[in-house]
């Protein structure tokens, strides 16, 4: 169950992913809490997800085959627990934690180095700037920025 009580059905789990039938990994971030469409919110514990070893060798199986792995707000502490991001440059929205030893933090909406994309959750729209250009290149990425109306 996710936000506003919307659900979806899994066709994979993790184990199913192979890295060769897919370009890039796009980890969204994870909420601190389900809001219910009667106003509720239900807190979520993100350690499960950070733990996941599971995770952790789909997001370093990527990495090692150079594929664009690309993650948002909270999610960029995922690409940390997997040890992708030492020596890297990134953002997020998270603090400086022990996870992010190593690292290179930049103060910006969204940072790209070499294969890995990291954003801040409340700016999305620099993080699908790097996104589209990393995949589909200079030229899309220009159209999209002038349909969203943002600058780099």
């Amino acid at each position: 169950m996710g936000m506003l009580d919307m659900s979806t059905k899994l066709s994979r789990t993790l184990g199913d992913v192979d890295s060769r039938q897919f370009t890039a990994l796009v980890l969204p971030g994870m909420a601190n809490g389900i809001l219910r469409t009667n106003g509720d919110e239900e807190p979520i514990d993100q350690q499960p997800v950070l733990r996941s070893t599971s995770l952790q060798a789909v997001v370093r199986e990527f990495h090692r085959e150079g594929k664009i792995i690309a993650a948002i707000c909270s999610a960029t502490a995922v690409l940390a627990a997997a040890g992708v991001l030492a020596g890297r440059r990134f953002t997020s929205p998270i603090g400086d934690i022990d996870l992010f030893a190593g690292a290179i933090r930049e103060r910006q909406a969204a940072v790209r180095d070499g294969n890995i994309i990291t954003g801040l959750g409340a700016r999305p729209y620099h993080f699908c700037d790097l996104l589209v250009e990393a995949l589909a290149g200079e030229e899309a990425a220009s159209g999209y920025r002038a349909h969203v109306g943002i600058t780099r």
